[in-house]
């Protein structure tokens, strides 16, 4: 039978070996069993002997349930033995602690008479005594759980007692889940559970109605009483007054007499802190206030099991419900609280809560005031209180991470652990947090199946986050570091703290500390201990761990622990090599293999010593740990434990750079905001890490192909193809670069889109390039390969890239150049409504800036001129738009006008004056200064140097000029020829060499014509090169006049006295605001100059000429003084009389006084002499002598005075409508010609008896405007 199960749990058959050494372990068995087979009838369980003998003969389970010390625990093995079980196999009896089990083993043997590790042995975690031929063999239910991995079927025994069932502890129901299935496979298994008197029948029913056997033990009647008044449950220190009241009630015997000792139950280590200091205070030292609870010292836990002369009150955890017999209790004070740990899957964090006790907690706690005679039990509580609770704690497996549970299942292929035969079952809930945590650790793979880790990590002994840390590391010396730390880890702390010598615990404590990290602070105990303890004795040793507050016992078992986990680790083939005292070279391994086993547990700071953590759990730093008060950025924590606030034990701070090569596929990343990096020629995104919801990386760049190669290559195809930005140099890029600009200036030219749009662009691409083209590497291995006739179909012809037939007569009116100062400029177009460069630029070099004038700007563009004239007379008046009907037709005749008449002067002036010769509607030029037109309809202006880079750009031309002022002159040098501007020292007489009317320089594209001319500059004159003819003239004319001045000094001097001797001119001029008439005697000797030689000197370009000019007319000099200073007395008398009849004009006639008044301010002003023109000198006398009879004459016939008066002023504004731009000479000429025809149409219609120098009507002057229009520049 045993071969069959053999073969049916291993695949294998027992080999005869196998079968020779167990009948020989039987023989052995069989001589041991006479002795085991005996019994203590002196004890409750003994009168039970025969029957639990014959229940264990004919059922396959039995339940035997008893009170403590009832003798179950030391007979129920012997009992077996008598049965006639132990011969093939061993008995296995389990124990829920270790000291248990150890004290349990040592009790059977003694009891049967043999040597403890032969009949009968123990195997507690790391130390196993127990031999071949051993009977019984006590162990943790975790040695047993363990023996699974190698013995699934459990062959080693054919008795299992698996007692304090009523435990309920997780490897309990784990443990008699799994027999209950074994038992279906082992008919030859026996099974025997031992509880207290609660709820036997459980165990029973689940094992298909098992036959129970009830012992009852030694006890005495108990008494309970209650309290009227609830316990205090969240205030330690009334719950301490209450008790210390409690104990005053029952040593002063009024509950119970001759009590000897008394037993109270509290939750936590605080309370029992506070009730100490409450009861010895009232009591004073009559009696013995011990504590007993887990963490307490070995010293001070033997207390309570020493003999005292005085009584004593016993404070304790429920540590004293069942795991400890306390001595001579007679009375228990039960405080009916209990703190319970209980695992919150959600928020996966251990909560250790103060919760009512059940009522069998209750009950186990007054039964252990029954043992030596009557007890009594104060509970606290009401009794309705204790009837509302519920009948039973939780058991463990309800309350606790299942983690190594459902670990274990499935390293023994237990299946799902839902299904599993579980006392009671867990929920999905938890078993599903399990797998989370299992998965984290890597122990679970796909279809949450066993990984090769998670069979390593099932092996090992240990929580799974502790044993994930242990094979996380491959270096042998980091390896042995991380044992320590995982063996201190799995214990309990050694390390105490009473509550009276606190701050001398912490201050011994602190000497082990390691700034960082609470985990490499285990370590530097370990390496300070071990020290110790190789150099000192036994005794010590112990002595020095005294003084350093450390317990020597749990010392010592760090220390086997360790060793066996280094045995275990050598068997996994990396053999640990001697421990090293310093660690700082490898702290940041040892770290890394911690942090495996605890990314659940991570934490990064917040605000204010608060962490948020996985699931945004918030928690602070325990106050034992080294790193409280500090607040590094990330930190782990071996555990997250909830009491009344969520504190991190076991604490060390990390790197995040560590997570995502640790976590792996638990990291979770988000990509934003996919962009093409042309400098790296991929596509990149900002990528975000997380790990359980906390940032651990953020804003990193990563190669975004490698991630989504498909949305990689969209955004490839968009923003690096089809906006040209690859950084690659290739002929179809080059050639689609050059399509699309065309196709883009025509669409500025025709102001709307005609190219085809990014995405239809990417698309065309798409179309052309594999599906493997995301970036430029890849775009670069595909042509190379590419045929020719792939890489052709990436040539995109203009009609491929537009969507639209192009209108040919449109485009001619938006030409791609201009001609400007004799050069052909381009015209970049772009149509970009969201941008300043929006609308047409002619590019201008610098060196030709000068050359140029806004009015050949603003009508250089046909189109753009069009739309402007047209809004223009859009936003006329109603009278005058009803004559240019249709206005469209009308402003395309206007502009073909335009261009006929030249670009001289605004586009304002000229077109007023085309509506007054063409249309007959009046407009002043100003009309439209209120019109807002779309910047883009108005050209710009772009400067660029002779390298074409631009140097400024704008629509204000003036602005331009001045700002650019220093480049343009810098590009001028460069470009000037140097003949014309040689002479640059000022010069008083004519010491130039022959000046030339023009030059041209040709550079490239551009040709730069200069003009060479005189020009005034400080006390002389230079040889300055200009790029405008008009403006050189202008200033030869002025400089030459000068070099005259300089040369008749002596005649000028003689005609300034004469001037200044002339009283009546004197008194006359004083009206024009000129003190000393400084300006006045200037003007005289430049009218005089003029009158003698003319105002036009541009044949005088060398000595000869100048010699000729002065022979010529020297003798006029003295004739045209005295003849200037003739008109000017005549004038000034003419004004005086003029502004006398201004002063006696009718009120009434106001424009015509206004119109007056303008009109000898146009022709009597400080230099009017030297403006007015030598021949027009003699006419201003009539001028004025006219508007001094029009102002007599006026009152009799106003209304034909004001008809008169407008037919003038339109006119004249067409005159300043021309001054807004520089004319050429011509226009200039017949400009100031036309002035002086318009004053002589004043005489003609204000004073006719005057008579006119010229034939004047309002119709000879329309013709003579219209000829100055079509003048060219």
């Amino acid at each position: 039978m045993l071969r069959d199960a053999y073969a049916l749990a291993t695949g294998k058959r027992l080999n005869q070996y196998t079968l020779d050494t167990s009948q020989a372990q039987r023989a052995a068995r069989e001589a041991l069993a006479l002795v085991h087979a005996g019994g203590d009838d002196d004890l409750p369980i003994g009168q039970h002997r025969d029957a639990i003998i014959e229940a264990l003969q004919t059922n396959r389970v039995i339940v035997v349930s008893g009170e403590t010390g009832s003798g179950k625990t030391t007979q129920l093995p012997r009992y077996a033995v008598a049965a006639g079980f132990g011969r093939r196999a061993m008995i296995g009896h389990t124990q829920p602690r270790r000291i248990a089990a150890r004290a349990v083993a040592s009790r059977i043997a003694e009891l049967s008479g043999v040597t403890l590790g032969e009949g009968v042995g123990y195997a507690v975690r790391f130390d196993d005594r127990s031999a071949p031929n051993t009977l019984v063999r006590v162990m943790t239910d975790g040695i047993l759980l363990n023996a699974l991995q190698r013995d699934p079927l459990l062959l080693d025994y054919e008795v299992i007692i698996v007692d304090e069932a009523h435990e309920r502890s997780l490897n309990i129901d784990f443990l008699l889940g799994y027999l209950k299935r074994l038992l279906d496979k082992r008919d030859d298994l026996r099974l025997i559970i031992t509880s207290a008197t609660i709820d036997h029948e459980r165990f029973a029913a689940h094992f298909g109605d098992a036959p129970v056997i009830e012992v009852s033990g030694r006890g005495h009647p108990v008494t309970v009483h209650y309290t009227d008044t609830a316990v205090a449950t969240d205030d330690s220190r009334k719950l301490a007054r209450q008790v210390a009241e409690a104990v005053d009630s029952v040593l002063s015997e009024r509950l119970a007499e001759g009590a000897p000792d008394v037993l109270v139950f509290l939750p936590g280590e605080r309370e029992i802190r506070d009730a100490e200091r409450a009861i010895s205070k009232r009591r004073g030292p009559d009696v013995d206030v011990l504590p007993l609870y887990g963490r307490l010292s070995d010293k001070d836990q033997a207390r309570v099991f020493q003999a005292a002369g005085r009584r004593r009150v016993v404070l304790a955890t429920n540590v004293a419900e069942t795991s400890i017999t306390v001595p001579r209790i007679g009375a228990v004070i039960d405080s009916g609280l209990a703190r319970i740990s209980r695992y919150a899957h959600r928020s996966r964090v251990q909560r250790l809560g103060v919760e009512p006790a059940s009522q069998a907690s209750a009950n186990q706690r007054a039964g252990r005031c029954g043992r030596i005679g009557p007890g009594v039990c104060l509970r606290l509580y009401p009794e309705s209180d204790f009837e509302s609770r519920d009948a039973f704690t939780n058991p463990e497996i309800l309350r606790t991470n299942l983690a190594s549970v459902v670990l274990q299942m499935a390293a023994l292929g237990l299946g799902d652990p839902l299904a599993f035969p579980f006392l009671d079952a867990p929920s999905a809930a938890t078993v599903d947090d399990a797998r989370r945590l299992l998965t984290e650790l890597g122990a679970l793979g796909g279809k949450r199946k066993i990984t090769k880790l998670g069979r390593r990590l099932a092996r090992l002994p240990l929580d799974p986050r502790l044993a994930r840390m242990l094979v996380a590391e491959t270096d042998p010396q980091t390896l042995a570091i991380v044992t320590v730390i995982v063996a201190a880890l799995s214990i309990q702390d050694p390390r105490l703290r009473p509550p009276d010598q606190a701050e001398a615990a912490d201050t011994a404590h602190a000497a082990f500390e390691v700034p960082g990290s609470d985990f490499l602070g285990l370590y530097a105990l370990w390496t300070a201990a071990h020290a110790q303890r190789e150099a000192l004795g036994r005794r010590a040793y112990e002595r020095w761990c005294e003084t350093n507050f450390l317990s020597p016992r749990r010392m010592r078992e760090w220390g086997e622990v360790f060793t066996q986990l280094a045995r275990l680790v050598s068997a996994d083939r990396k053999q640990l090599p001697p421990l090293a005292s310093v660690v700082d070279s490898r702290a940041d391994r040892v770290h890394r293999a911690v942090l495996t086993g605890l990314l659940s547990h991570i934490g990064t700071h917040e605000a204010d010593g608060e962490y948020v953590g996985a699931g945004a759990r918030r928690f602070r730093l325990h106050p034992a740990s080294t790193l409280h008060g500090r607040t590094p950025r990330w930190v782990m924590a071996l555990e997250i434990v909830q009491t009344h606030r969520r504190l991190a034990r076991h604490v060390a701070r990390f790197d995040a750079r560590w997570l995502p090569p640790i976590a792996g596929r638990l990291v979770e990343y988000e990509y934003q905001q996919p962009y093409w990096n042309a400098k790296r020629g991929r596509v990149e995104a900002k990528r975000t890490s997380l790990l359980y919801g906390l940032v651990i990386e953020a804003g990193k760049r990563v190669d975004f192909g490698a991630i989504d190669a498909v949305s990689a290559r969209t955004v490839f195809l968009r923003d690096a193809l089809a906006a040209d930005r690859v950084g690659l140099k290739a002929e179809f890029l080059a050639h689609n670069r050059a399509v699309l600009e065309t196709v883009a200036g025509i669409a500025g030219r025709l102001r709307r889109r005609v190219e085809i749009g990014p995405a239809a662009l990417a698309a065309r691409y798409a179309d052309c390039l594999p599906e493997s083209v995301i970036d430029r590497r890849s775009l670069a291995r595909w042509l190379e390969k590419a045929t020719a006739d792939e890489r052709a179909r990436l040539h995109f012809s203009q009609d491929q890239l537009t969507g639209e037939a192009l209108d040919d007569d449109v485009l001619a009116d938006m030409p791609e150049k201009v001609e400007l100062a004799g050069n052909r400029l381009k015209i970049d177009y772009q149509f970009a409504p969201d941008r300043i460069d929006d609308g047409a630029s002619v590019v201008v070099p610098a060196a030709l800036l000068p050359a140029i004038t806004m009015s050949q700007i603003e009508t250089s563009i046909p189109g753009l001129t069009a739309r402007r004239i047209e809004a223009r007379l859009r936003a006329l008046p109603k009278v005058s738009r009803r004559q240019l009907h249709p206005i469209r037709e009308v402003a395309s005749r206007l502009v073909a006008r335009l261009g006929e008449l030249g670009t001289t002067g605004s586009l304002d002036a000229r077109l007023s004056a085309l509506l007054a010769t063409e249309y007959r509607v009046e407009v002043a030029p100003d009309s439209w200064a209120e019109l807002v037109e779309p910047d883009y309809l108005k050209p710009a202006i772009r400067v660029v140097d002779d390298r074409g880079r631009a140097l400024g750009s704008g629509r204000d031309l003036e602005a331009l000029k001045r700002d650019l002022a220093p480049q343009v002159q810098a590009q001028t040098r460069e470009l000037t020829p140097q003949t014309a501007a040689s002479e640059t020292t000022p010069k008083r007489e004519w010491r130039f060499d022959a000046i030339a009317e023009s030059q041209t320089e040709s550079r490239g594209e551009l040709t730069l014509t200069v003009y060479p001319a005189l020009r005034e500059r400080g006390a002389g004159v230079i040889v300055h090169p200009f790029l405008d003819a008009g403006e050189a003239q202008l200033a030869h004319d002025a400089a030459v006049l000068a070099l005259l001045g300089y040369r008749f000094t002596q005649q000028l001097k003689a005609l300034r006295k004469t001037l200044l001797a002339d009283r009546e001119i004197q008194l006359r001029w004083a009206a024009h605001n000129d003190p000393g008439g400084a300006a006045l005697i200037e003007d005289v000797q430049r009218a005089t100059l003029q009158r003698a030689f003319g105002d036009r000197f541009a044949a005088v370009r060398d000595a000869e000429a100048w010699r000729a000019l002065c022979d010529a007319h020297a003798h006029e000099v003295v004739g045209a003084g005295e003849q200037v200073l003739a008109v000017l007395r005549a004038v000034l008398a003419a004004e005086v009389a003029c502004r006398a009849a201004l002063d006696t004009a009718p009120e009434h006639v106001v424009d015509a006084r206004d119109d007056v008044r303008a009109q000898i301010g146009r022709l009597v002003y400080p230099g009017f002499l030297g403006a007015t023109p030598a021949a027009r000198l003699d006419d201003l006398p009539r001028f004025l002598e006219g508007a001094r009879l029009r102002l007599e004459r006026v009152a009799s016939n106003t209304a034909r005075d004001h008809d008169s008066m407008a037919m003038v002023h339109s006119l004249e504004a067409r005159i300043k409508a021309f001054d807004r731009a520089t004319p050429t000479p011509e226009q200039r000429d017949a400009l100031e010609a036309f002035r002086w025809l318009v004053e002589e149409l004043r005489v003609s219609l204000f004073a006719q008896v005057l008579g006119t120098r010229d034939k004047v009507s309002a119709k000879r002057l329309e013709k003579r405007w219209e000829e100055i229009l079509r003048m060219a520049a």
